[in-house]
């Protein structure tokens, strides 16, 4: 499996996101990507702080197209940014460990869907390095998700060299919807709010009329959702996914 990793932050929230494909229907998949831009004449990088009026036609296209394929899915996973107290608690007082802990445990739910599906292959993960996360941060993940027994059969999982959402479709993908979950829960957007909620309404459209922001109780089946969402809280002493 191909997984394109990005993330979004602010000072309330962080989302990880990522899209999911079978890596051997990603050249196609980025072929029909790149024809689409050239036919649009759409040059710049689609990202979620670039998306407008006079951009969002054509972004919609685009967008469409790519999560239409029903081989392709989207993941993501939201937490409050934790308080002086909290990091001291959960994350050993180190200020960059809840990135790399929450993206381990957004990769962990992706390869258990994958697993139970019965996908038994290995997971090449292309994360975007124009973002916050560094190699020190994605080795972190790697070693946990490494030392992780309980996922079986045992997952190889391997961080390619770092991406660039510039020259990667999947990236920018990911980057438009990771934006768009957390506006669902800021509601704040730089350029036209107007536009913010159109793409929240149009994937929600993809979803089938399911939030995006929509958390399940239960792990789900990767083919249940088109956007898979999970949220994570801090409650009374204890980790919990709401």
């Amino acid at each position: 499996m191909f997984i394109a990793l990005d993330e979004s932050y602010s000072s309330n929230f962080t989302v990880i996101g990522c899209l999911v494909l079978p890596k051997e229907k990603l050249p196609d998949l980025e072929k029909e990507y790149i024809q689409s831009r050239l036919d649009k004449k759409l040059w710049g990088e689609i990202k979620w702080s670039k998306a407008t009026e006079c951009y969002w036609d054509k972004y919609k296209e685009i967008l469409g197209n790519y999560l239409s394929k029903p081989e392709v899915t989207f993941h993501s996973w939201c937490y409050k940014n934790p308080t002086r107290e909290e990091l001291n608690s959960y994350y050993d007082d180190e200020k960059n460990k809840p990135l790399y802990k929450h993206s381990y445990l957004l990769i962990r739910n992706v390869i258990r869907k994958c697993r139970n599906m019965g996908y038994k292959g290995d997971f090449y993960i292309v994360p975007d390095t124009t973002g916050r996360m560094g190699k020190f941060e994605y080795s972190e993940t790697q070693k946990i998700l490494k030392e992780d027994t309980l996922i079986y059969p045992r997952a190889t999982v391997e961080f390619c060299a770092e991406g660039n959402s510039q020259v990667c479709g999947a990236l920018q993908i990911a980057d438009l919807c990771i934006g768009a979950v957390r506006y669902t829960y800021e509601r704040e957007y730089k350029n036209d709010p107007i536009i913010a909620d159109e793409i929240v309404k149009y994937l929600t459209k993809i979803n089938e009329e399911l939030p995006i922001n929509y958390s399940h109780p239960t792990l789900p089946k990767i083919e249940q959702f088109k956007m898979h969402h999970c949220l994570f809280i801090i409650k009374q002493k204890k980790w919990v996914i709401a």
